[in-house]
């Protein structure tokens, strides 16, 4: 069974130029979205705020409780998926992205299986 894209609620985590990317996509498409930061004033805050003033803002300490609310993630590339909120999603089967600006990052099941980085002496 899948999830009916209209009883999906996603949870922006990251309110930087990413997220605040993010929220206007999910919005423009008519999902059901809110947004957590960890900051008491990230920098997209006011312009969220102005352009969608209904959609819930959570700032502070990340809660694991608030996460398990979504049916979906989307982290933004300064959030660190080691966050506890994180894992505990990803160990509940939450489905999530995380947004990369760089890099390509495997699917979170994947992320046990990976190998402890590098560093090669020039």
């Amino acid at each position: 069974m899948s999830v009916i894209a209209s009883d999906r609620r996603t949870l922006v985590v990251g309110l930087g130029k990413t997220g605040l990317s993010c929220v206007r996509y999910l919005c423009a498409l008519g999902r059901d979205v809110a947004v957590a930061d960890s900051r008491h004033n990230p920098p997209g805050l006011d312009t969220l705020r102005a352009g969608w003033p209904d959609v819930p803002v959570y700032l502070g300490d990340f809660d694991p409780a608030l996460f398990a609310r979504f049916n979906e993630l989307v982290v933004s590339p300064g959030i660190a998926i080691a966050e506890p909120a994180i894992q505990a999603a990803a160990a509940r089967g939450q489905r999530f992205v995380v947004i990369s600006t760089c890099l390509p990052r495997p699917p979170m099941h994947q992320l046990s299986r990976l190998p402890a980085p590098t560093v090669k002496p020039r």
